[in-house]
Protein backbone atom coordinates (compact mmCIF):
# COMPACT_ATOMS: atom_id res chain seq x y z
CA UNK A 1 0.00 0.00 0.00
CA UNK A 2 3.16 2.07 0.17
CA UNK A 3 3.17 4.99 -2.59
CA UNK A 4 -0.75 4.17 -3.19
CA UNK A 5 -3.27 7.13 -3.98
CA UNK A 6 -4.70 6.71 -0.27
CA UNK A 7 -2.20 6.65 1.34
CA UNK A 8 -1.18 9.56 -0.12
CA UNK A 9 -5.10 11.11 -0.26
CA UNK A 10 -4.58 10.27 4.10
CA UNK A 11 -0.84 12.32 4.26
CA UNK A 12 -2.80 15.33 2.66
CA UNK A 13 -5.46 15.20 5.16
CA UNK A 14 -2.95 14.53 8.40
CA UNK A 15 -0.65 17.72 7.18
CA UNK A 16 -3.84 19.33 6.84
CA UNK A 17 -5.06 19.14 10.00
CA UNK A 18 -1.73 19.26 11.76
CA UNK A 19 -1.13 22.78 10.00
CA UNK A 20 -4.88 23.68 11.07
CA UNK A 21 -4.14 22.74 14.43
CA UNK A 22 -0.90 24.25 14.81
CA UNK A 23 -2.39 27.41 13.30
CA UNK A 24 -4.85 27.41 15.83
CA UNK A 25 -2.90 27.20 18.28
CA UNK A 26 -0.38 29.77 17.39
CA UNK A 27 -3.58 32.29 16.54
CA UNK A 28 -5.62 31.55 20.33
CA UNK A 29 -1.75 32.10 22.02
CA UNK A 30 -1.12 35.43 20.12
CA UNK A 31 -4.82 36.38 20.52
CA UNK A 32 -4.72 35.80 24.52
CA UNK A 33 -1.23 37.62 24.49
CA UNK A 34 -2.75 41.53 23.18
CA UNK A 35 -5.88 41.02 25.51
CA UNK A 36 -6.24 43.94 28.38
CA UNK A 37 -6.04 42.84 31.39
CA UNK A 38 -7.72 44.72 34.48
CA UNK A 39 -6.68 44.74 37.82
CA UNK A 40 -8.03 45.46 40.75
CA UNK A 41 -6.28 47.69 42.59
CA UNK A 42 -7.24 50.57 45.94
CA UNK A 43 -8.12 53.94 44.78
CA UNK A 44 -5.11 56.30 45.02
CA UNK A 45 -4.96 60.23 44.81
CA UNK A 46 -3.84 61.29 41.25
CA UNK A 47 -3.05 64.37 39.45
CA UNK A 48 -4.96 64.65 35.93
CA UNK A 49 -4.29 66.94 33.26
CA UNK A 50 -7.67 68.17 31.56
CA UNK A 51 -8.00 68.71 28.00
CA UNK A 52 -10.63 71.55 28.29
CA UNK A 53 -10.01 73.65 31.07
CA UNK A 54 -12.91 75.15 32.38
CA UNK A 55 -11.55 77.99 34.96
CA UNK A 56 -8.35 78.70 36.27
CA UNK A 57 -8.02 76.86 40.15
CA UNK A 58 -8.15 78.49 42.88
CA UNK A 59 -4.45 78.09 44.58
CA UNK A 60 -3.09 79.14 47.60
CA UNK A 61 1.07 78.85 47.41
CA UNK A 62 2.61 78.75 50.52
CA UNK A 63 6.74 78.11 50.95
CA UNK A 64 8.03 74.80 50.43
CA UNK A 65 6.11 73.84 47.71
CA UNK A 66 2.99 73.47 49.77
CA UNK A 67 -0.50 74.41 47.71
CA UNK A 68 -3.97 74.27 48.49
CA UNK A 69 -6.43 73.91 45.46
CA UNK A 70 -10.16 73.65 45.67
CA UNK A 71 -11.50 72.30 41.62
CA UNK A 72 -13.94 70.19 40.12
CA UNK A 73 -15.08 69.56 43.67
CA UNK A 74 -11.60 68.21 45.26
CA UNK A 75 -10.34 69.89 47.65
CA UNK A 76 -6.17 69.18 47.23
CA UNK A 77 -3.13 69.95 49.14
CA UNK A 78 0.33 69.02 47.66
CA UNK A 79 2.89 69.08 49.94
CA UNK A 80 6.29 68.79 47.90
CA UNK A 81 5.29 65.81 45.80
CA UNK A 82 2.32 64.45 47.95
CA UNK A 83 -0.89 65.14 47.07
CA UNK A 84 -3.74 64.46 49.53
CA UNK A 85 -7.02 64.85 48.84
CA UNK A 86 -9.14 66.11 52.05
CA UNK A 87 -12.44 66.60 50.62
CA UNK A 88 -14.70 65.79 47.70
CA UNK A 89 -18.03 66.38 46.40
CA UNK A 90 -19.90 63.22 45.23
CA UNK A 91 -22.34 65.80 43.40
CA UNK A 92 -19.69 67.06 40.93
CA UNK A 93 -17.17 63.81 41.22
CA UNK A 94 -17.96 60.06 39.86
CA UNK A 95 -15.65 58.33 42.42
CA UNK A 96 -17.33 55.09 43.41
CA UNK A 97 -17.21 55.69 47.10
CA UNK A 98 -19.73 54.92 49.47
CA UNK A 99 -20.28 57.59 51.32
CA UNK A 100 -22.53 56.20 53.84
CA UNK A 101 -19.83 54.29 55.62
CA UNK A 102 -17.89 57.61 55.97
CA UNK A 103 -17.59 60.08 58.96
CA UNK A 104 -15.16 62.97 56.89
CA UNK A 105 -14.10 63.84 53.59
CA UNK A 106 -16.84 64.23 51.16
CA UNK A 107 -19.34 67.33 51.23
CA UNK A 108 -22.27 68.70 49.69
CA UNK A 109 -22.18 72.17 48.15
CA UNK A 110 -20.08 74.81 48.48
CA UNK A 111 -16.63 73.94 50.90
CA UNK A 112 -15.51 76.62 53.36
CA UNK A 113 -11.75 76.02 53.61
CA UNK A 114 -8.65 78.46 54.33
CA UNK A 115 -4.43 77.78 55.29
CA UNK A 116 -3.41 78.98 58.39
CA UNK A 117 -0.93 81.93 58.37
CA UNK A 118 1.76 79.32 59.32
CA UNK A 119 0.78 77.05 56.63
CA UNK A 120 0.91 74.00 59.07
CA UNK A 121 -2.21 73.34 59.22
CA UNK A 122 -5.86 73.65 56.91
CA UNK A 123 -9.56 74.40 57.84
CA UNK A 124 -12.71 72.93 55.55
CA UNK A 125 -15.83 72.80 57.12
CA UNK A 126 -18.22 69.95 55.58
CA UNK A 127 -21.79 69.55 54.73
CA UNK A 128 -22.63 66.03 54.73
CA UNK A 129 -26.43 66.54 53.21
CA UNK A 130 -27.47 68.26 50.44
CA UNK A 131 -30.47 69.41 52.96
CA UNK A 132 -28.37 70.75 55.77
CA UNK A 133 -27.12 74.38 55.79
CA UNK A 134 -24.51 73.67 58.67
CA UNK A 135 -20.99 71.78 58.36
CA UNK A 136 -19.32 69.87 60.23
CA UNK A 137 -15.54 71.92 60.91
CA UNK A 138 -12.27 69.37 60.49
CA UNK A 139 -8.52 71.18 60.48
CA UNK A 140 -6.08 69.02 58.69
CA UNK A 141 -2.21 69.18 60.52
CA UNK A 142 0.16 69.36 57.47
CA UNK A 143 3.17 68.54 59.27
CA UNK A 144 1.05 65.30 61.23
CA UNK A 145 -0.80 64.54 58.37
CA UNK A 146 -4.02 64.32 60.09
CA UNK A 147 -7.53 65.39 60.07
CA UNK A 148 -8.97 66.52 63.26
CA UNK A 149 -12.63 67.48 63.97
CA UNK A 150 -12.84 70.71 65.76
CA UNK A 151 -14.21 70.54 69.16
CA UNK A 152 -15.28 72.39 72.06
CA UNK A 153 -15.28 71.40 75.87
CA UNK A 154 -14.35 67.97 74.29
CA UNK A 155 -17.29 67.44 72.08
CA UNK A 156 -17.12 67.64 68.17
CA UNK A 157 -19.00 71.18 67.01
CA UNK A 158 -21.34 71.90 63.95
CA UNK A 159 -21.06 75.15 62.57
CA UNK A 160 -23.49 77.62 61.26
CA UNK A 161 -23.82 78.36 57.51
CA UNK A 162 -22.67 82.06 58.83
CA UNK A 163 -20.14 81.10 61.05
CA UNK A 164 -18.73 78.86 58.58
CA UNK A 165 -18.63 82.08 55.93
CA UNK A 166 -16.86 84.31 58.17
CA UNK A 167 -14.38 81.56 59.49
CA UNK A 168 -10.67 81.78 59.16
CA UNK A 169 -7.05 82.08 60.77
CA UNK A 170 -6.50 85.11 62.35
CA UNK A 171 -2.81 85.49 63.95
CA UNK A 172 -2.03 81.59 63.93
CA UNK A 173 -5.39 81.04 65.80
CA UNK A 174 -8.57 79.54 64.03
CA UNK A 175 -11.83 82.13 64.41
CA UNK A 176 -15.38 80.41 63.94
CA UNK A 177 -17.84 82.99 64.98
CA UNK A 178 -17.41 83.64 68.69
CA UNK A 179 -15.13 80.82 69.14
CA UNK A 180 -10.43 80.87 68.60
CA UNK A 181 -8.31 78.38 69.00
CA UNK A 182 -7.33 77.79 72.34
CA UNK A 183 -4.01 76.68 71.59
CA UNK A 184 -1.65 78.00 68.32
CA UNK A 185 -0.27 74.12 68.42
CA UNK A 186 -4.15 72.39 68.19
CA UNK A 187 -6.42 75.05 66.31
CA UNK A 188 -9.25 72.12 66.70
CA UNK A 189 -10.34 72.50 70.07
CA UNK A 190 -12.00 76.29 70.34
CA UNK A 191 -13.04 78.29 73.44
CA UNK A 192 -15.55 81.31 73.28
CA UNK A 193 -13.31 84.49 72.30
CA UNK A 194 -13.97 85.58 75.87
CA UNK A 195 -11.86 83.05 77.22
CA UNK A 196 -7.75 82.72 78.53
CA UNK A 197 -5.84 81.29 75.54
CA UNK A 198 -3.54 78.12 76.54
CA UNK A 199 0.11 79.41 74.80
CA UNK A 200 2.25 76.41 75.71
Amino acid sequence: MEGTRHERVVTVIASYVIGFTTAFILYSNVQVLTQEVFISVPEQNAAVALSQVETEPEVQETEDFVSLSYQNGRLVLQNGSEVKLLSYSPELNDLNVDIEALEQGFHFGELKYSFSQNKEFVFFCERHSAELESCDGYVYDVKEDKIYPITKEGNPVIVSAKSAQTAGWSDDALVIGDNRSANPSAPWVIIPSSSQLDLQ
